[in-house]
């Protein structure tokens, strides 16, 4: 099989250790800043979008989260971490 997305590899992977079958939503939008998920304080439209879409599938914690970030935050490098920390929380509350 022929696998050509970081996500699919992954889920791909994951069942074939497992034995599970896996789900896998993708939700991305490209050259967009962490803040469209998180921006330190306020949950943004991305993570809303994230949560509405398990919702409807009834997916109600994740298992793996993957990330990939570009240069959308290049400007505000000093307080991405804090922006990232306050994401990874959120996240692991569903996991």
């Amino acid at each position: 099989m022929e696998i050509n997305n970081q996500g699919l590899w992954t889920a791909h992977y994951l069942a074939r250790a497992t034995g599970e079958s896996q789900r896998l939503v993708i939700s991305a939008r490209n050259g967009r800043s962490i803040n469209d998920w998180h921006d330190g304080s306020v949950t943004g439209p991305q993570y809303a979008r994230i949560l509405a879409i398990c919702d409807q599938a009834g997916i109600s914690k994740f298992d793996w989260f993957g990330w990939n970030q570009g240069s959308a935050d290049n400007s505000t490098a000093s307080t991405y971490r804090a922006r990232w920390d306050a994401l990874v929380a959120k996240m692991e509350r569903m996991a």
